[in-house]
């Protein structure tokens, strides 16, 4: 072999050994980006077992847990996959002061023959507000996009309407308050934090 093969060669090996690493360190980070993703929503489930667990509120007033945005939504990314939803393949939230919130939704509408005016994949975008008392909830949109067209909200409340007739346990309307269950008495959002009284 001659000195400029001889080079070309060492080059090549050098390229593969960098795109090996660039491989590796890639996995790596994916790994670690999916147990960080996990232990985020392990702190949520241990945020529901302590509520669970807990006896009546003390005599003084309501117990207070919180949770953050970051954890709020790994929760949330892991229920979807985890439960197979049918239609609702991805929810991410943004929470702000005031009881305000922003996100994203996307939904299979593919078996729904809900409208031909929606996509079979429809990506969603919203501000709203979530109020919340007395062991109860509801989310009030102030804002709804389809991709990047303004919709009604009535829109979700037709998908809402078809999807708890497949499912009772969804509610028929945004306007429905639904329980809030486990003992939680009331929600409070503050930026980037989701705090249960109960």
């Amino acid at each position: 072999m001659c000195r400029g093969e001889n080079s070309s060669v060492r080059a090549i090996v050098g390229i593969s050994g960098l795109i090996v690493l660039a491989a590796g360190l890639g996995l790596w980070t994916a790994a670690r980006a999916v147990a960080d993703e996990t232990a985020d929503a392990l702190k949520v489930f241990r945020a529901i077992e302590t509520i669970q667990e807990a006896g009546p509120p003390p005599a003084g007033g309501l117990r207070r847990i919180s949770v953050s945005e970051r954890e709020l939504n790994a929760y949330i990314v892991f229920r979807i996959e985890s439960e197979k939803e049918e239609m609702m393949k991805e929810l991410s939230l943004k929470l702000l002061d005031g009881q305000k919130l922003e996100g994203k939704f996307v939904l299979d509408l593919s078996g729904a023959k809900i409208s031909s005016l929606l996509p079979d994949r429809a990506t969603f975008y919203f501000a709203a507000r979530l109020e919340a008392a007395d062991g109860k909830a509801r989310i009030r949109l102030d804002k709804l996009f389809l991709e990047q067209q303004p919709i009604q909200p009535v829109v979700i409340d037709i998908i809402l309407l078809f999807a708890s007739r497949k499912d009772n346990s969804v509610p028929s309307s945004l306007n429905e308050w639904i329980d809030l269950s486990i003992g939680i008495r009331e929600l409070r959002v503050d930026k980037e934090r989701l705090t249960a009284l109960y």
